[in-house]
């Protein structure tokens, strides 16, 4: 095969109902220069050669298993080191691409020399919708701001950190990028929502966020230690940001429920009014017909 441009990196596990329209969407880009590299990392089920058997004689898909499950970090390696080219972009097998993604991103990376990694602003879809820019400094990664997982990167970044973090379960593509942005790598995020994230209603919660900032500060202790400062500004930020959006929320509930009564007060006004129309109504029929009968 003829080393291409752009490799594609796929972990897969119990993903068998969004594969496929994942696997469509790469097929589809404009960019035609890639291959895609699908690791199966014993997943239960339907195996992901079943799930993609109508795309299995495709020469840019490539499908490979491990014989035990061994998470994601080790399949993004797998994957990593099964690549031929000298650009990987990671993408989860329930993601999509518009089919302008690779290309914008690749040719921004070309024609400006001094960014090593690109992405774009996010559409996300399914349990919640939104226009979402993430941010791709390191302090805010630190402080539990996510990343995007899907960003193309030069190799030379994946080999500067040796690879994903193996063990590493929720929080791989923040501790990858943590670690990379240290290093001094620069990464462009492009305006333009190319990339569609797929949130499910069992998404991470605020819980789990911390709780992935704590495996975050064990795995960097050291860089943690040297930008603490900057890191606990965010934090103070983003409390003072939630506290705020609280208070407006509050106040906004406060007076709806104001609104509310007062309306459900005209309401029972109005029925009261009707129903003394509808009772002077019936005592006039009735003393007309009275009155007639004298």
């Amino acid at each position: 095969m003829k080393k291409p441009l752009v490799s594609v990196i796929m972990p897969y596990y119990k993903g068998e109902d969004f594969i496929l329209e994942s696997v469509i969407s790469v097929k589809d880009q404009t960019f035609r220069d890639f291959e895609l590299i699908v690791v199966d990392d014993c997943s239960p089920g339907q195996s992901a050669s079943e799930a993609l058997k109508s795309l299995c004689d495709e020469p840019w898909l490539r499908i490979v298993r491990h014989e035990v499950n061994r998470g994601l970090a080790d399949s993004r390696n797998t994957a990593a080191e099964l690549a031929l080219s000298d650009y990987l972009l990671p993408l989860d097998c329930d993601d999509l691409l518009r089919p302008e993604f690779i290309e914008t991103c690749y040719n921004e990376l070309l024609s400006r020399s001094e960014y090593s990694a690109a992405f774009t602003q996010i559409e996300v879809f399914g349990a919640h919708e939104e226009i979402w820019s993430p941010s791709c400094e390191m302090t805010d990664i630190m402080a539990g701001n996510p990343v995007t997982s899907t960003i193309l990167f030069n190799r030379a970044i994946y080999k500067s950190v040796n690879g994903f973090r193996s063990g590493m379960r929720r929080s791989v593509d923040s501790d990858f990028w943590i670690r990379a942005l240290s290093k001094g790598w620069k990464v462009l995020r492009i305006d333009n929502p190319l990339f569609l994230y797929r949130k499910h209603p069992d998404s991470i919660s605020v819980d789990d966020r911390l709780t992935e900032v704590t495996d975050l500060y064990q795995a960097n202790s050291e860089l943690y230690k040297e930008n603490i400062g900057i890191v606990l500004e965010i934090f103070e930020k983003r409390y003072n940001k939630l506290r705020n959006e609280y208070i407006t929320l509050d106040e906004g509930f406060r007076l709806m429920e104001r609104g509310y009564n007062d309306l459900l007060a005209r309401y029972d006004d109005a029925i009261e009014r009707l129903q003394q129309r509808s009772a002077r109504y019936q005592l006039d029929r009735v003393l007309g017909r009275n009155r007639e009968n004298v």
